[in-house]
């Protein structure tokens, strides 16, 4: 069960790199070619298919301030 934990977090984490680094290939990995996302960008409420996430995560580049803890309970 330990092992499921670590290859959860390994997962998110890279969707958090991939956004650190503004790699939305390694993003890319994290995610279900289907996937839909909903969330808030800049304050706007954003909705529609994962290939807006990975087009916002090469608009806005890398930002090596992101900072994330990431924990599976």
């Amino acid at each position: 069960m330990i092992t499921d934990y670590q290859e959860i977090k390994e997962v998110v984490m890279w969707y958090v790199d991939g956004c650190v680094t503004g790699d939305a290939e390694l993003a890319k990995r994290a995610f279900h070619d289907g996937a839909v996302m909903y969330g808030y960008l800049n304050g706007s409420l954003c909705a529609g298919s994962i290939e807006a996430l990975y087009g916002a995560i090469r608009q806005l580049g890398a930002d090596a301030s992101t900072r994330a803890e990431v924990d599976v309970l």
